[in-house]
């Protein structure tokens, strides 16, 4: 069942508009989920990745710290997050859509 805010959201015509957009700068912008274990292997290689966002004002450069989850907050892979982990990062990916739409 999707709770009240995720149908809100998907049913909004100017999210549906803004999509395209999104999908565009997911997976070079941070909002992908990141697993504890890749995130530590890979500090020094995502650190050069926030700063390449920074220098190019990467818009919905968020930390990608901020999209951190513990490998048993992953389902089947690094791709797919288990419900709740879902639901902690739908609203923080919400916070910065907002953040860079205005």
């Amino acid at each position: 069942m999707l709770s009240s805010f995720c149908r809100m959201i998907f049913n909004s015509l100017p999210f549906l508009l803004f999509l395209p957009t999104v999908f565009a700068l997911y997976g070079v912008a941070g909002a992908r989920a990141w697993a504890a274990s890749a995130f530590g292997l890979n500090a020094e290689s995502i650190a050069e990745l926030e700063e390449t966002m920074r220098e190019n004002k990467t818009p919905f450069a968020a930390p990608c710290g901020r999209y951190r989850f513990e490998d048993g907050q992953f389902f089947d892979s690094v791709y797919h997050l288990v419900y709740e982990a879902g639901c902690e990062r739908a609203p923080r990916v919400a916070e910065d859509l907002k953040r860079i739409a205005r």
